[in-house]
């Protein structure tokens, strides 16, 4: 009986675009048409009457299988008896990271910072924390954000003296204030240095997310001083709006 060859690997155009698809290909007993459908099965092994070839428990396949799918892909086979197997799996391929946005976190509740930073590193944000307005200048000073999220209620330097100092040192930077005083003293003030995002508390997690993509999103697409220093915000208590103009 002439020796079988050793297995040869190869590179193709797959069927599915974003997709890599590797076949491996012997030239064994093959497998019958019967079998190829429960080949990848947990435990099954594949019955030729040769007691020879028929070792194992059957798991290889069935684990080669479970990796290629636990990766986003599949695998399948195309066999002939009596001339071999063809084994091809595809896998997606790593799509180029998507540039993340910088965001400063400025509140000074612990657990609050921890929460939030939390969810927007999971929304694709790099996250620096400040648990004050002092804090805050510190950090923009040394990396500008390219938006900022901002209690209004902090110790020390507060909310609305904290967004004076930004418009007076880095004009429009974006700004959400993420607050419990919507009708308050404290907004008011803020009001004199619009325009800005409020968020009142609390505030959805999906509804925060959505707003921080979009003031972000705006950020982007717009020149830093397009917006009128002046504007106000149309306030809704638990909805976020936007700046409209004076």
């Amino acid at each position: 009986m002439p020796a079988e060859k050793s297995p040869s690997a190869s590179a193709r155009p797959p069927r599915r675009t974003n997709f890599v698809e590797v076949s491996v290909t012997d030239t064994g007993r093959g497998i019958p048409d019967t079998q190829t459908d429960r080949i990848f099965d947990r435990l099954y092994q594949v019955k030729t009457g040769d007691a020879t070839t028929e070792h194992g428990v059957g798991l290889g396949l069935f684990i080669c299988r479970e990796l290629v799918r636990l990766h986003g892909g599949d695998i399948r086979v195309e066999s002939t008896v009596g001339k071999g197997s063809t084994f091809t799996f595809e896998l997606p391929m790593k799509a180029p990271e998507e540039s993340r946005s910088n965001l400063l976190l400025v509140d000074d509740d612990p657990a609050m910072r921890e929460i939030l930073s939390s969810i927007l590193q999971r929304a694709k944000f790099d996250v620096a924390t400040a648990e004050d307005g002092n804090q805050a200048l510190l950090q923009i000073r040394k990396h500008v954000p390219d938006v900022i999220l901002m209690d209004l209620e902090m110790p020390g330097m507060d909310g609305p003296t904290t967004l004076q100092e930004i418009r007076r040192e880095w004009g429009a930077l974006p700004v959400v204030l993420h607050t419990g005083h919507v009708d308050g003293p404290l907004l008011s003030r803020a009001l004199e240095w619009a325009p800005f995002t409020v968020l009142s508390k609390p505030c959805p997690m999906e509804q925060l997310v959505q707003t921080m993509r979009g003031v972000d999103r705006r950020r982007s697409s717009e020149t830093e001083h397009k917006t009128n220093p002046q504007a106000s915000p149309t306030l809704t208590p638990g909805k976020a709006k936007e700046p409209v103009s004076a």
